[in-house]
């Protein structure tokens, strides 16, 4: 809890002001560290997941078959490059096919939000809570859309 608290702090003096709609904060810095020692292939994965990704809950739902087909690329890389993505803490797995994207490295919405979406993230690496009611939400919300 301590670190997750330095974390908020430190991002804290990072963000920009509350109310930007319609843009999306990246920061360049965690990003680049993160897409520093993937290949040409494994940047289309991440490429992908930065797209696809649910704006409102930072989520990804597809499997490693799935973008391989749409990328372009085999699905042995894909799943080696989602488990170095994993690994670098870029993504975490938050059920099979579903994965989150941390709201540190990109984030479309407000800052409270953001700061609920990061403390899931934290909490979805430790493996504890998963937040089902709203990953529930979510995914009906992607099948009829």
């Amino acid at each position: 809890m301590r670190k997750l608290l330095l974390r908020l702090k430190r991002l804290k003096k990072t963000t920009e002001p509350e109310r930007k709609f319609g843009w999306e904060a990246v920061w360049l810095g965690m990003l680049l560290d993160t897409l520093d020692v993937i290949t040409n292939k494994g940047f289309k994965v991440a490429k992908y997941l930065l797209s696809k990704r649910i704006r409102s809950e930072n989520l990804v739902v597809a499997t490693a078959k799935k973008i391989a087909k749409e990328t372009g690329v085999s699905e042995s890389t894909v799943k080696r490059v989602m488990k170095h993505l994993i690994a670098s803490n870029f993504i975490v797995q938050v059920q099979k096919g579903v994965y989150r994207v941390d709201p540190a490295i990109i984030w479309r919405g407000s800052e409270s939000k953001r700061q609920a979406i990061l403390i899931a993230f934290e909490k979805e690496k430790k493996g504890k809570g998963k937040e089902e009611e709203t990953l529930k939400n979510t995914i009906t919300e992607v099948r009829y859309e």
